[in-house]
Protein backbone atom coordinates (compact mmCIF):
# COMPACT_ATOMS: atom_id res chain seq x y z
CA UNK A 1 0.00 0.00 0.00
CA UNK A 2 2.68 1.88 1.13
CA UNK A 3 4.12 1.92 -2.84
CA UNK A 4 1.25 3.13 -4.02
CA UNK A 5 1.08 5.88 -2.03
CA UNK A 6 4.70 6.76 -3.28
CA UNK A 7 3.95 5.96 -7.19
CA UNK A 8 1.16 8.60 -6.73
CA UNK A 9 3.20 11.11 -5.42
CA UNK A 10 6.10 10.74 -7.83
CA UNK A 11 3.99 10.79 -10.39
CA UNK A 12 2.04 14.00 -9.34
CA UNK A 13 5.92 14.94 -8.65
CA UNK A 14 6.78 14.33 -12.47
CA UNK A 15 3.78 15.78 -14.10
CA UNK A 16 4.81 19.55 -11.82
CA UNK A 17 7.68 19.86 -13.45
CA UNK A 18 11.63 20.76 -13.09
CA UNK A 19 12.39 22.46 -10.58
CA UNK A 20 9.37 21.69 -8.16
CA UNK A 21 10.36 19.54 -5.35
CA UNK A 22 7.33 17.81 -3.45
CA UNK A 23 6.86 17.94 0.69
CA UNK A 24 9.45 16.18 1.99
CA UNK A 25 11.74 15.83 -1.06
CA UNK A 26 15.37 15.04 -0.33
CA UNK A 27 17.78 17.50 0.13
CA UNK A 28 21.37 17.85 -1.68
CA UNK A 29 22.24 15.60 2.26
CA UNK A 30 19.51 13.39 1.72
CA UNK A 31 21.03 12.68 -1.68
CA UNK A 32 24.44 12.37 -0.34
CA UNK A 33 23.25 9.82 2.52
CA UNK A 34 21.16 7.60 -0.54
CA UNK A 35 24.26 7.36 -2.18
CA UNK A 36 26.21 6.14 0.14
CA UNK A 37 23.76 3.57 1.24
CA UNK A 38 23.57 2.78 -2.61
CA UNK A 39 27.28 2.42 -2.07
CA UNK A 40 27.42 0.31 1.27
CA UNK A 41 24.85 -2.13 -0.66
CA UNK A 42 26.61 -2.87 -3.50
CA UNK A 43 29.98 -3.27 -1.61
CA UNK A 44 28.16 -5.37 0.97
CA UNK A 45 26.23 -7.75 -2.38
CA UNK A 46 30.03 -7.77 -4.40
CA UNK A 47 32.89 -8.52 -1.94
CA UNK A 48 30.90 -10.69 0.17
CA UNK A 49 32.64 -14.26 -0.58
CA UNK A 50 29.33 -15.70 0.26
CA UNK A 51 27.92 -14.57 -3.21
CA UNK A 52 30.32 -16.36 -4.95
CA UNK A 53 30.60 -19.41 -2.77
CA UNK A 54 27.02 -19.88 -3.19
CA UNK A 55 26.45 -18.94 -6.84
CA UNK A 56 29.19 -20.67 -8.47
CA UNK A 57 30.59 -23.84 -5.97
CA UNK A 58 26.93 -24.87 -4.62
CA UNK A 59 24.24 -24.18 -7.10
CA UNK A 60 27.35 -24.47 -10.23
CA UNK A 61 27.54 -27.92 -8.52
CA UNK A 62 24.06 -28.50 -8.55
CA UNK A 63 23.43 -27.59 -12.00
CA UNK A 64 26.45 -29.47 -13.53
CA UNK A 65 24.20 -32.69 -12.75
CA UNK A 66 21.93 -31.47 -15.54
CA UNK A 67 22.28 -32.33 -19.09
CA UNK A 68 22.85 -29.81 -21.98
CA UNK A 69 20.35 -26.88 -22.18
CA UNK A 70 18.63 -28.04 -18.47
CA UNK A 71 21.31 -26.39 -16.65
CA UNK A 72 20.15 -23.02 -17.98
CA UNK A 73 16.69 -23.33 -17.10
CA UNK A 74 17.69 -25.02 -13.42
CA UNK A 75 19.91 -21.51 -13.79
CA UNK A 76 17.26 -19.42 -14.66
CA UNK A 77 14.81 -21.23 -11.76
CA UNK A 78 17.22 -20.49 -9.10
CA UNK A 79 17.80 -16.46 -10.10
CA UNK A 80 13.90 -16.26 -10.23
CA UNK A 81 13.36 -18.01 -7.15
CA UNK A 82 15.90 -15.52 -5.37
CA UNK A 83 13.64 -12.51 -6.34
CA UNK A 84 10.82 -13.30 -3.63
CA UNK A 85 13.01 -15.11 -1.70
CA UNK A 86 15.17 -11.87 -0.17
CA UNK A 87 12.37 -9.82 0.03
CA UNK A 88 10.68 -12.35 1.78
CA UNK A 89 13.38 -12.61 3.91
CA UNK A 90 13.41 -9.04 4.99
CA UNK A 91 9.67 -9.25 5.55
CA UNK A 92 9.66 -12.54 7.63
CA UNK A 93 12.60 -10.97 9.70
CA UNK A 94 10.10 -8.23 10.81
CA UNK A 95 7.13 -10.72 11.36
CA UNK A 96 9.17 -12.79 13.78
CA UNK A 97 11.40 -9.52 15.53
CA UNK A 98 8.83 -10.05 18.58
CA UNK A 99 9.59 -13.85 19.00
CA UNK A 100 13.03 -13.32 18.74
CA UNK A 101 13.60 -12.06 22.36
CA UNK A 102 12.66 -15.57 23.73
CA UNK A 103 15.96 -17.93 24.07
CA UNK A 104 13.41 -20.98 23.27
CA UNK A 105 12.19 -19.55 19.72
CA UNK A 106 16.38 -18.99 18.99
CA UNK A 107 17.04 -22.84 19.92
CA UNK A 108 13.94 -24.06 17.57
CA UNK A 109 15.44 -21.98 15.02
CA UNK A 110 18.99 -23.27 15.31
CA UNK A 111 17.40 -27.03 15.64
CA UNK A 112 15.29 -26.43 11.96
CA UNK A 113 18.25 -24.71 10.40
CA UNK A 114 20.59 -27.66 11.57
CA UNK A 115 18.06 -29.92 10.47
CA UNK A 116 17.69 -28.09 6.80
CA UNK A 117 21.50 -27.89 6.25
CA UNK A 118 21.62 -32.10 6.97
CA UNK A 119 19.02 -32.61 4.57
CA UNK A 120 20.68 -30.71 1.72
CA UNK A 121 24.12 -32.67 2.76
CA UNK A 122 22.46 -35.81 2.25
CA UNK A 123 20.74 -34.92 -0.82
CA UNK A 124 24.26 -33.17 -2.17
CA UNK A 125 25.97 -36.31 -0.89
CA UNK A 126 23.19 -38.68 -2.79
CA UNK A 127 24.16 -39.84 -6.70
CA UNK A 128 22.30 -38.41 -9.66
CA UNK A 129 20.98 -41.00 -10.86
CA UNK A 130 18.89 -41.06 -7.10
CA UNK A 131 17.24 -37.49 -8.05
CA UNK A 132 16.04 -38.66 -11.01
Amino acid sequence: MRELHFSRRMARWLRAGPGVAPAGAPSQAGAQRWQRAMLACLAFTFLNPHVYLDTMLLLGSLAARYPGQLRWAFASGACLASIPWFPGLGYGACLLQPASRDPRAWRVLDAAIAGFMLVLCALLLLPSQALT
